[in-house]
């Protein structure tokens, strides 16, 4: 189902929508140009965009758009794009990507349970860090704050078949500055539970995330780290196409890189 865009440009309509607002299963989102009006809007967590025309101070809505952008970009009509934004007014998980077999979303609170389990199975493991004292804390602030503000982070792995969890994916900055410097370069993160490995999920849910990292975001490259005694991480990334970084494979840790265009 299409969302649909609700200008409100005019008193009449403004007050209009305020005194019946669109319920979420109306699928609704409110457009404006009126500072006023969208923080009014704002004011009732109604979902809206704000089409700024110059400057103004306005906290809170779900999408900021410049005029001049908005001339250049046909957003109305990219339903990808209005559909994220409805979401995440909601807080609902967007679908990252889809593989024959998996399915790559946003964490939600409920799969906390099904990721202690695959983090258990990681202790002591030093490519991967573990949840905290306070795991559902800890959760909570990954999924409004990571993705709130940037969008993307690590996801969950779904089987489709069965619905279950298997593991998380995705992609955070890289921190190693002696690999990337002050550039902003993803890097590829996976854990795949124990018991469904050996099936190529780790292969296919990250050839699909570095796809979708190579579409949506423009990065030129994306790297990955891992021990240098876990052959299976390392073959698993030259498979996906990743080299070896010169100069900076240590005695625990190896950097490898891939081209994304």
């Amino acid at each position: 189902m299409l969302i649909k865009l609700i200008e409100v440009e005019q008193q009449d309509r403004l007050e209009e929508m305020l005194a019946a607002p669109a319920a979420q299963e109306d699928r609704v989102l409110y457009v404006t140009g009126q500072p006023d009006f969208a923080k009014a809007l704002i004011e009732r967590a109604l979902p809206c965009i704000f089409l700024e025309r110059e400057p103004a101070d306005i906290f809170g809505a779900d999408m900021i758009i410049m005029e001049d952008q908005s001339r250049e970009w046909d957003w109305r009509s990219d339903r990808a794009f209005l559909e994220s934004i409805w979401k995440r007014h909601y807080h609902l998980p967007w679908t990252i990507a889809e593989t024959e077999r998996l399915l790559i979303r946003e964490t939600i609170p409920e799969d906390l349970p099904a990721l202690l389990e695959i983090y258990a199975q990681e202790t002591g493991n030093k490519d991967v860090k573990l949840f905290s004292k306070e795991p559902e804390e800890e959760l909570l602030a990954y999924i409004s704050k990571r993705y709130g503000l940037y969008g993307y982070g690590l996801w969950t792995v779904a089987e489709k078949s069965s619905e279950d969890v298997i593991g998380r994916i995705g992609f955070e900055e890289c921190s190693n500055e002696k690999v990337c410097g002050d550039n902003m370069i993803p890097e590829l993160q996976y854990m795949i539970r124990r018991e469904a490995r050996k099936k190529g999920y780790a292969y296919e849910a990250a050839a699909a995330i570095l796809e979708y990292v190579r579409q949506q975001y423009g990065f030129e490259k994306a790297v990955l780290r891992t021990s240098a005694e876990n052959t299976a991480s390392c073959n698993l990334a030259e498979k996906l196409g990743f080299r070896r970084i010169s100069g900076t494979d240590n005695a625990e840790r190896v950097f490898l890189e891939v081209q994304l265009k």
